[in-house]
């Protein structure tokens, strides 16, 4: 059994640290601006740090004597264990459980530090995807270095806690691996953010010094209260363990980390706006009206994304707006577009800013002086603006930066978590899409073009321009100017239709989520009714649009529907037919079409065909020829119910 000493640094401590990692996990999780991510992450960090304080003391009591405590015999007994082997499960669970929540811990402060520097890079990386990467991330490396730490260790019958076996569990190579790796994401973090919010994007001086202190001391107090393990080993590395220094370095990393959560918890509790909760949850400040709309009410990824989403919007604006007044200065004759090739072109112009504009914006303090824009295909794109029925000047307009002011991103529902910017006036949107995507699009430019030449009416969704935005310290952007499909339109439902029937709902935990989707149009048995001619020219024109994308090898791609009880002014939006009583207003439109079927989606679809096996050819991924008959076949059997269901439509090239 440990000394008085050191059994009070693990009960006192410990105790300590139960009670304000619970509340702070039950803090952050009775808020959803503070479920956020990258704070969401702190609720499985302070999980962690209750496991690992509680089954400290455990340890400092030594099993045998909280076994008896807590009388957790009878329940062995029961289970026909004695004494010895109970004794020996425990240690085993508890081993488990303590090395784990060890390896989580760091691993989830990893990801805080890490999430900084993505986030300041490229603000428009999801959150739910980085998300998703670093509880996987921890859970591999939880289970990974669990087991080799207690496979090294091997003291699951010797339950005497003293400073050799106790720090064992965390004092293993391997975990000291880890305390490296934060130590130098730490101190990079701390780097790069002073630097990011001294240069280009920023936000304003009053929460840069706020946060980046807060920061700062995280990622010190984090160190200090686990250099202690890492002390600890090398001293046993060279064979001085007996010493004095060792046993005092081993106290002091005991007490330090059973307490990390603890002073950690402080910290967390001091951010503003968690004391606002904080108080609120507890009626500490009954006078408390409703919280203050201000930089501190959400959480770092939305502040951070809040002001740099206002600068990258307005640098987003100005860089699109100046290339189509020089694509209108510059423009040629019709009768040259297709003789020019001009499909893969760059022009590449720097844009300079304009400081007093972005003050205007709410943005105070940017040195940012200027930007690099790529701009793709001009010619082209300006030649589809003319196809499509709208003008230069309208696109000029309503991309003017100074009628966009404040306008929202929003993140795609989707599972690529693409962000769109709308113009004021909602005639237009600006998606940001990956480098593929991009790299597909102008593959795919030339027999885009000469379709829409042939066809002005199609069902694909309308696309006027393709660029690379660099701004100094952030990655470059791919954005992409396309037409907003719901423009005029107050939609009553809205639907995203790929044909494939296998988890294509949009009903998730009983909650139900815009877009709606395939199986949610059949349950709720919604068919569009059109008149024969209307039908005939939507036939035709779905037919032409689709072998123009299966002649592509694309595939994944949706037909979005919206209903709607009439426009918002006498102009008819194009993609709109009148039902055939003409109480509605149909929109549709053919979107999401730059997933090119390669070796990838070979996989996915192979991978798929194995897991459900006879069932595979309702999910969404398919070869293109399949994907498109598949495709067809719902919107004229479900959509627009003029065949049978499940008619073979054979698109050919």
């Amino acid at each position: 059994m440990l000394g008085p000493i050191n059994l009070s640094f693990y009960i006192i401590l410990g105790v300590l640290t139960i009670l304000l990692s619970s509340f702070v996990a039950f803090t952050f999780s009775r808020y959803r601006e503070l479920r956020q991510h990258p704070s969401g992450l702190l609720v499985s960090l302070s999980i962690c740090e209750v496991i690992m304080a509680y089954h400290s003391i455990i340890f400092a009591l030594d099993s045998t004597r909280y076994i008896k405590w807590v009388k957790i015999e009878q329940t062995f007994d029961l289970l026909g264990l004695d004494s010895l082997h109970s004794t020996g499960i425990l240690c085993g669970i508890n081993q488990v459980l303590l090395s784990s929540a060890t390896i989580a811990c760091i691993c989830y402060n990893i990801a805080i530090c890490l999430d900084l520097i993505i986030t300041l890079y490229n603000p428009l990386i999801p959150g739910n995807v980085r998300k998703k990467w670093y509880h996987g991330l921890t859970a591999s490396s939880v289970i990974y270095f669990t087991v080799y730490a207690n496979y090294e260790n091997r003291f699951i019958n010797d339950c005497i806690s003293n400073k050799e076996n106790r720090l064992e569990i965390m004092n293993s190579g391997s975990v000291n691996i880890l305390l490296l790796l934060y130590l130098a994401i730490g101190m990079t973090s701390i780097v790069y953010s002073a630097f990011r919010f001294a240069n280009g994007l920023k936000l304003d001086s009053h929460a840069n010094k706020h946060y980046l202190i807060r920061h700062v001391l995280y990622v010190a107090i984090f160190t200090l209260c686990w250099i202690g393990p890492a002390v600890s080993y090398l001293i046993k590395k060279h064979g001085k363990e007996n010493s004095v220094h060792s046993e005092i370095v081993d106290s002091i990393a005991i007490a330090s980390t059973s307490a990390s959560g603890f002073f950690l918890g402080i910290l967390r509790l001091s951010d503003p706006v968690v004391w606002s909760r904080v108080k609120r949850l507890t009626s500490f400040d009954n006078s408390m009206g409703k919280i203050s709309d201000d930089a501190w009410t959400q959480p770092i990824s939305v502040i951070v994304q809040g002001k740099l989403n206002c600068e990258l919007t307005r640098c987003i604006f100005e860089g699109i707006h100046s290339a189509f007044i020089q694509m209108k200065e510059t423009k040629q004759q019709e009768d040259s577009y297709f003789a020019s090739k001009k499909y893969t072109t760059k022009a590449t112009k720097k844009i300079n800013r304009d400081t007093e504009a972005m003050n205007v914006w709410g943005v105070r303090d940017s040195k940012l002086n200027g930007m690099i824009l790529d701009v793709y295909a001009s010619d082209i794109f300006t030649n589809i603006v003319d196809i499509t029925g709208f003008s230069l000047d309208e696109l000029i307009d309503s991309l003017n930066p100074n009628n966009n002011q404040n306008n929202e991103v929003n993140q795609s529902a989707g599972k690529s978590g693409s962000f769109f910017l709308f113009t004021r006036d909602k005639k237009f949107a600006i998606k940001t899409i990956k480098k593929s995507e991009r790299q597909i699009m102008l593959k795919f430019l030339k027999a885009y073009h000469q379709h829409l030449s042939e066809y002005p009416r199609s069902l694909l969704c309308k696309i006027f321009g393709l660029y690379t935005l660099k701004i100094p310290g952030v990655t470059a952007i791919y954005i992409m100017l396309m037409q907003n499909l719901l423009y005029m339109i107050k939609p009553n439902s809205i639907y995203d239709i790929k044909g494939s029937t296998k988890g294509r709902t949009a009903k998730k935990n009983c909650v139900v989520t815009s877009p709606l989707k395939d199986l949610d149009f059949i349950e709720n048995q919604e068919r569009l009714l059109l008149t024969l001619d209307d039908i005939e020219v939507f036939k035709d024109q779905l037919m032409a649009d689709v072998k123009l994308l299966r002649m592509n090898r694309l595939m994944d791609y949706s037909m979005l529907i919206a209903t709607s009880d009439g426009y918002e002014n006498a102009e008819k939006p194009q993609h709109s037919i009148y039902s055939l009583n003409r109480e509605k207003v149909y929109t549709m439109g053919i979107i999401d079409f730059l997933t090119e079927y390669g070796y990838m989606k070979s996989v996915e679809k192979n991978f798929s065909t194995l897991r459900y096996g006879r069932l595979a050819k309702r999910a969404s991924v398919a070869n293109p020829s399949r994907y498109s008959g598949r495709f067809v076949n719902f919107i004229l059997s479900v959509v627009v119910p003029i065949v049978r269901r499940n008619s073979s439509y054979i698109i050919e090239d």
